[in-house]
Formats: structure tokens, C-alpha cells, sequence
């Protein structure tokens, strides 16, 4: 079923949340990488509130990769996991502007990795093996890239991480999905940072505010902070 986001209540707001960096990462894409919008990005990684279905929700995405990619680029599981769940679309929005682009969902999966969940998103065609409860290996094949969601001018998918525990209804729908297939599996997510283990430059966004991610990112690796 497709759930009706109300244009004329979507919010950006601030976001209070304790950081906790989120490890054991790869890569979803082969080289060239080519961040196009890094952590706390100015076109759409920030947090927002809005109407899902008559319902206020928080909607978090500061701590999201979008890379820069051609539409058909295979996409490999960044980690071991399980799959929770995933959504197929045919729709998709090529513009600038926020709000049309936030009521356009894209094809993506979830995955359950224990300690955090992740997901990728603006997929094409999925590989057979991806169904509810299906154990994935780092590094295997799940998809190719596509035009789904909102695109925007340049192809891409979107990676992020988020917690496991939070107050967020929606969350809490999806951990319940696993037992109740009716239950909706609509973004119900709180990000958290994270780094990849086989790419060692900043993800933040060059146009960021915030920089204490780059000295987190280097004490979980433990370098020498600056």
C-alpha cells in the first residue's frame, strides 16, 4: 500500500541524538566512487518531520551516503546481515525540489546486521535470491542501480546506517515486520555515522557545519586525532 506523505506539513528541524560510530563496512559500489552528497548534505540529508497517512513522523537521514553512480551499477551487500525486508518501485523524480522529491519512494532493501541496520536505496533489478529472511554475505551481489525514487539531475544510490534502538514508531513497525507480514515498511529510520573500512577519505559534505564526525571516524580506527 502506498502511504500518502502531506506536502504542506513537512518540516526541517533539528535532531538531538547521541552519536555512535557504526563499523565493519564496505564499499556498496566498485571504483571509481564519487560521493555526490556526503553526511548532513544540504539538499536532503538532514532531518525533517512530517505527516505519514494523517500520522506526525521524524524522518532522519544526516548521516547518508548518495553515490554518484550509472543507472545499472551492480550494488553488493556493504556487510553481512540478514535481509528485514524491501520495497519495488516504478516511480521516480528527476528535479530540485524537496518536497515533490519527498513524496516519490524509491525501490530499496533493509538489512539487519545485529547491531545496526542499513539500508540502500534508487535500486533497479534486485538479484533472485533477495527475500525476507534471506542471510547475506559481505560483498555479495543484491542489485543493480536504477531510476527509482527521486533521482534527481545525476543517477546515484543512497547508503546510510541506523540504530536499532529508538523510539520511532516507524521503527518499531519494522521490527515487528519480521512476525507480521501486513506491517508497513515506510523509512523508519534515525541515522547514525559510520565509516568504510576499504575507503579512507571524509564522508562528511564539504559544506557541513558540524565536523566533530572526521575526530569520531579517526578514534574508531585508531588514529591520531587533529
Amino acid at each position: 500500500m502506498e502511504g500518502l506523505i502531506d506536502k504542506s506539513k513537512i518540516e526541517r528541524i533539528k535532531l538531538e541524538r547521541v552519536l555512535e560510530i557504526k563499523t565493519g563496512f564496505n564499499l556498496p559500489i566498485k571504483n571509481p566512487v564519487k560521493i555526490m552528497q556526503g553526511f548532513n548534505g544540504p539538499w536532503s540529508h538532514f532531518s525533517f518531520a512530517y505527516k505519514f497517512n494523517g500520522v506526525d513522523f521524524i524522518h532522519d537521514d544526516s548521516y547518508s551516503i548518495d553515490f554518484e553512480t550509472p543507472f545499472g551499477t551492480p550494488v553488493h551487500a556493504t556487510k553481512s546481515g540478514r535481509v528485514l525486508g524491501f520495497v519495488k518501485s516504478n516511480r521516480f523524480y528527476d528535479g530540485l525540489d524537496f518536497e515533490k522529491g519527498a513524496r516519490i519512494g524509491p525501490s530499496f532493501i533493509i538489512f539487519n546486521h545485529g547491531d545496526c541496520y542499513s539500508l540502500v536505496s534508487h535500486l533497479g533489478e534486485f538479484e533472485p535470491t533477495i527475500k525476507r529472511g534471506y542471510n547475506v554475505k559481505q560483498g555479495e551481489k543484491v542489485a543493480l542501480s536504477g531510476k527509482t525514487g527521486w533521482i534527481g539531475p545525476k543517477p546515484h544510490i543512497h547508503f546510510e546506517v541506523f540504530d536499532t534502538e529508538t523510539t520511532n514508531p516507524l521503527l518499531m513497525n519494522l521490527i515487528k515486520y519480521e512476525a507480521n507480514e501486513n506491517a508497513q515498511l515506510r523509512y523508519p529510520r534515525i541515522s547514525q555515522p559510520f565509516f568504510f573500512e576499504d575507503y579512507k577519505e571524509s564522508l562528511e559534505h564539504e559544506d557541513i557545519e558540524m565536523k566533530r564526525a572526521e575526530s569520531l571516524w579517526r578514534r574508531a580506527r585508531g588514529e591520531k586525532e587533529i
